[in-house]
């Protein structure tokens, strides 16, 4: 018996219903961070970081993510971000570890600030003039963790990038007492929160400001911890001669539009699958630093200096950054930024600017 015209549309359509469905079933995204063990140390990943990619250490933020992703194919993106995002979190634990000796809730605000604000500078410090945009982070750009580990090796930036390091160091020592750490926006500034069992009011941190911690109430519960009202009348900075800055007593303090949590640890992410893409071996690149400076690369060699600063070896540092101070010497119509940076990161050592030959 034919089959009717009816229903052999009726059967065409239910295929093609079950073709689509297999077709365009969503499907799980990849993820667009994995977990990448460091096989050797984090300053040989660093270092080679550097020299393979500077262009990510001029920044990945808002529309300077667009220029650089395009720049390498997807997967070895991925892998590269994935590295960095390894980098920061070792930083940050190492910092922790040191800082975890704290006497005193207060003790251990005053540490992390002064380690924060010897390692990094902000705009209080050096200009942030044109061609220094991508300084500026904005926790509400989209790519601002991408950048974590460009701004930490560039070494300036605002508060929200400071403040950054100082918020993902806190959570990592107070969130195993119950903290909640997060970011707080007062006005044009933004700085962390940290709400502890026992403690009846929040706890404001501001490395940026070069401040010890501070309560808003006008009495403190620990006798460590300032109300903001000392702070104006007292200014205790943190580090005595470097740049700081007082803010007003907030009429309200509003919640950060984007949550930190978004930064996850490297033990949350999936592992990096299989070796890395062809042609990557990471591993400590050759440095030839009399070459650098005298072709004029001081930018270039300033990043290396920051690599060993970060990642465990600042005697290597102190000559490098003495080296490029040199190099400014030479170099006149050199690079403003990292000039003066070099000899704030020298004075923040302790180290002596070598002499100029005559």
């Amino acid at each position: 018996m034919p089959l009717s015209t009816r229903w052999i549309a009726a059967a065409a359509a239910a295929l093609l219903a079950v073709v689509a469905g297999l077709v365009l079933r969503p499907r799980t995204p990849a993820p667009t961070l994995y977990r990448v063990p460091i096989d050797g140390s984090a300053l040989d990943a660093a270092l080679w970081m550097v020299e393979r990619y500077p262009d990510y250490f001029e920044g990945v933020e808002g529309d300077d993510f667009t220029r650089w992703s395009a720049s390498i194919p997807p997967h070895e993106r991925v892998f590269v971000l994935s590295l960095a995002h390894a980098l920061t979190w070792d930083y940050v634990d190492r910092e922790a570890r040191t800082i975890a000796a704290a006497a005193d809730l207060g003790d251990l605000g005053v540490r992390a600030t002064r380690r924060i604000r010897d390692a990094t500078l902000n705009q209080l410090e050096v200009s942030i003039h044109d061609g220094l945009e991508s300084t500026a982070a904005n926790i509400d750009d989209p790519h601002f963790f991408e950048g974590a580990l460009s701004r930490l090796v560039r070494g300036l930036s605002n508060c929200e990038g400071q403040n950054h390091l100082l918020l993902l160091i806190l959570d990592e020592l107070l969130r195993p007492q119950g903290a909640r750490v997060a970011w707080i926006r007062s006005a044009e500034h933004t700085l962390v929160e940290v709400t502890l069992p026992g403690h009846a009011a929040p706890i404001y941190f501001d490395a940026w400001s070069n401040l010890p911690p501070y309560v808003l109430a006008d009495r403190s519960d620990d006798p460590s911890i300032r109300t903001h009202a000392a702070i104006v009348a007292e200014r205790p900075f943190v580090i005595p001669g470097r740049r700081g800055r007082i803010h007003e007593r907030p009429e309200r303090l509003d919640p950060a539009a984007r949550p930190w949590e978004t930064m996850p640890r490297p033990e949350a992410l999936p592992l990096w699958p299989g070796p890395p893409p062809a042609g990557i071996d990471v591993r400590r690149p050759p440095i030839d630093v009399p070459a650098l400076i005298a072709a004029g690369e001081l930018r270039r060699l300033f990043y290396v200096a920051r690599a060993h600063h970060l990642f465990g070896a600042v005697s290597d540092a102190i000559p490098i950054y003495q080296a490029i101070d040199l190099g400014c010497a030479d170099h006149p119509a050199g690079d403003d930024y990292v000039c003066l940076s070099t000899r704030l990161y020298l004075d923040h050592l302790g180290a002596t600017r070598r002499p100029i030959p005559p």
